[in-house]
Formats: structure tokens, sequence, C-alpha cells
């Protein structure tokens, strides 16, 4: 490769750059409630309500659901708004709540829970008497209740970081809630599988629902920080332009190596 058609290289090269940051960006955004996967109906009470103003996309194929406009109300149970179980995603620990509408009930988790707690409809706590055994990876939950209860059953799990995962074994609804100042959607820095049926927001919290899981064997959330991709950009665009200084330093370094070699070739031609 000679010298011209080096020069012409950075100069494309750092034109290209250029064109990068100088073009737009955008991403899209996937916010949305989640129902449960559990068995029964749920009293579930969330304090605020919250509008969705979600745009209507097509989901995969497998999921044949649609996400929808519109304003959603996340009251379940006493409105009847929603049945389901709900995961609300913290940075320590997640809080389930699984709507109950029997007199036993049994669950298959992935750890070992001890602060299984069960509300009736009025919201007072009724005894438990549980036992549990463990099998293929799973602990799977025997609970007795002191009578037929229709309420709501909470407990923890381990947060997964800014991952959250879950094997649909009843399928049942599903929501889940993110932590507030969070969000998810970006191909590049992480989207909900499958895709939700509904997305809402409000108040910084972002919760997406599955209302119907029976073809899903598992759900997947990956999430992030709101200003991540902007933080991302800013990233990209300082290397960028570290790069184009790094471009702009050889280019002369060369037009200067090619002057003085001009300079030589022209003397030493003077001297003969």
């Amino acid at each position: 490769m000679n010298e011209t058609t080096t020069e012409n290289s950075i100069l494309l090269l750092i034109a290209l750059i250029a064109a990068i940051l100088s073009a737009p960006t955008s991403s899209a955004e996937i916010k949305g409630p989640t129902d449960g996967i559990h068995e029964g109906t749920a009293d579930f009470d969330l304090s605020e309500s919250i509008n969705s103003t979600a745009n209507s996309i097509a989901l995969a194929e497998n999921n044949g659901s649609t996400i929808h406009n519109g304003t959603g109300s996340m009251n379940g149970g006493a409105d009847g708004e929603f049945n389901g179980t709900v995961y609300r995603l913290g940075e320590l620990v997640t809080e389930v709540t699984v709507p109950v509408n029997a007199s036993r009930l049994n669950l298959t988790l992935p750890e070992k829970v001890d602060n299984i707690t069960l509300y009736d409809e009025a919201g007072r706590m009724v005894k438990i008497n549980s036992s549990h055994s463990f099998w293929q990876g799973n602990f799977i939950y025997s609970l007795d209740f002191e009578r037929h209860v229709e309420g709501r059953l909470v407990y923890n799990l381990t947060s997964q970081g800014q991952q959250f995962v879950i094997s649909i074994r009843d399928k049942g609804s599903v929501r889940v809630i993110l932590p507030e100042g969070y969000t998810t959607g970006d191909r590049l820095l992480g989207i909900a599988w499958p895709p939700p049926d509904m997305i809402a927001s409000a108040e910084k919290k972002s919760a997406l629902t599955w209302y119907n899981t029976t073809k899903v064997s598992y759900i997947e959330v990956n999430y992030y920080r709101d200003n991540a991709l902007e933080a991302l950009m800013i990233i990209i665009s300082i290397l960028a332009l570290a790069a184009i200084a790094l471009l702009v330093e050889y280019y002369f370094s060369i037009r200067k190596l090619r002057s003085l070699r001009m300079e030589k070739e022209e003397e030493s031609m003077k001297k003969n």
C-alpha cells in the first residue's frame, strides 16, 4: 500500500467515525407489568395506579400476544383487575406475592425460604404448617393452612443482580415489577423474553405482565438503569473522539515523514 492510499484510508476512517458520532441514536424500551405463575385467585394490593403508555407491538410467534396501549391499574384482588403472582425486584431480595384460594398449596422454589407468610382478604395473618423436600435442584414446599383461605402468600427470594429468571410451572399470569429507576427493552443492554403482553409504568417503576404462559417454559428479564444507554453513548463518543485524535496525529506524522523524504530526495538529485 503506497502513502497516498494510506492517507486516503485514514481520512475515510475519520469521516466514518464523525458520521457515527453525528448520527441520531434511538432505543426501544419495553416497560410493563407482570402477572403470577401459581394457581389460585390473587388478593394482591399495590398502592399506586399505573398509567400505561406503551405502544402496541406484535410479540413473538410462540407467545402470540400483544402489548396494549391505555391506562393500566395495578390494584389486584379487591378490584378483580389482576389475578396472578407478582415479583417485586429489589437490589437484595425479590418479594413474591402468590394468589391463594385454597386450604393447602404446593410451591416449587429454586432456593430455600424461611419467610413464607399468608394473609387473608382482610390482611390478617393465617397460620401455616409447612414441610419441604429437595428434589432435582428445587425445594418443594407443602403448605397446609388452618382453614380455607382466599388471600395472598408472600415470601422473599434472593435477587439475581440485574437479571431475573423464573421457571414457569403453573401456567398462570405473571407480573414483574422492576426496581425504581430501572428499565428494560434495549437489545444492547437487556430485554425481556418472551415479550410481555402488557407494559405499564409509574413513579419511576416499570412493570411487565404476561397473561398467558401456557406456552412459556421460563421468563427472563435483563434490566438496567434508566440512564445506562446515555452513559454508554457518552463512553462510545469519548472513545471515538480519542480514535479520531490518534488517526489525525498519525495522518500528520505520515505527511511530515513524506515531506522529509521528498526533501532528501531533492537534495540527492541536486548533488548528482
